[in-house]
């Protein structure tokens, strides 16, 4: 397949380098980012993490690269179109791995249904839902209600895109309101070779 990018991991990259609908990850800091933190630890089997020395790196938030130095991320205050410059000096994971599974034209249809979804409202219920199905615990119509309300989180809206563009990165059973941004990071590296690098 042709190559039209070929970073793997980088904190900063030229967007030029970047194909429309790559997928971008990245740790943040407050009170937000410590709760999705100490989420994402919680349900990802924490001690087996800890006796491994697991030393992953630990991204809390997920964005679409939409071209032309854009992107789009749900926020709490709802997904919206931001430049690619606000990430100048951030550590950001770009999933190329993932994206070098798609054609140009595929990443770019990603690109087009990840922009619809400017201005959709956030939903912190969506971790709740994460981490009831992570630890087991049945919640009757909690996905039901949070389909119904069309408000999504971060990875659940890079998912969704790819989704929408016909490109399903996880079974088809799986709901897209159970990723997070470190699902995402583990399914880049699955794609991961020593060519990618």
């Amino acid at each position: 397949m042709e190559r039209w990018f070929s970073v793997a991991r980088v904190v900063s990259v030229d967007d030029d380098l970047l194909a429309p609908g790559t997928v971008g990850l990245t740790p943040i800091g407050g009170n937000t980012g410590k709760v999705i933190r100490f989420g994402q630890w919680i349900v990802s089997h924490p001690f087996a993490r800890w006796f491994s020395k697991d030393t992953q790196p630990d991204y809390q938030h997920a964005f679409v690269y939409l071209g032309d130095g854009k992107l789009i991320e749900a926020e709490p205050g709802g997904a919206r179109i931001n430049d690619i410059s606000e990430y100048a000096n951030a550590e950001v994971y770009w999933c190329v791995n993932l994206a070098h599974q798609y054609t140009l034209e595929q990443l770019e249809n990603v690109a087009e249904e990840a922009e619809k979804f400017a201005g959709t409202p956030y939903s912190f219920l969506d971790y709740f839902a994460i981490a009831a199905r992570r630890l087991h615990i049945p919640v009757p119509g909690l996905r039901a209600y949070l389909n119904s309300t069309g408000h999504v989180i971060c990875s659940q809206l890079a998912t969704m895109a790819y989704l929408r563009a016909g490109l399903a990165i996880y079974p088809k059973s799986l709901w897209p309101g159970y990723v997070d941004p470190m699902d995402l990071y583990y399914l880049d590296q699955k794609f991961a070779s020593p060519a990618a690098s």
